[in-house]
């Protein structure tokens, strides 16, 4: 049996319309927090970083920053 515990997106809604985007980034929130699953996103929309508990930002293929956010926003906070 393989279980998946990874689930990686590349700039997950860049062409969706804003209520689709969100309803996106709301499966994606519920499904790290409920299923216990990682959810790497690659975006280029620094909004998404709201909702994140942990940023890694990546600057000319080098790690410039980790930080860990003690609050995140629910997705529907976020706006684009």
């Amino acid at each position: 049996m393989i279980i998946s515990c990874c689930t990686m997106f590349t700039l997950p809604t860049g062409a969706l319309d804003t209520n689709t985007g969100r309803d996106v980034l709301e499966l994606l929130v519920r499904m790290s927090r409920e299923k216990k699953r990682t959810v790497v996103m690659v975006t280029h929309n620094s909004f998404f970083a709201d909702i994140a508990d942990k940023v890694i930002r990546v600057k000319n293929g080098a790690i410039e920053s980790v930080t860990i956010n003690e609050h995140p926003k629910d997705a529907s906070e976020v706006s684009w």
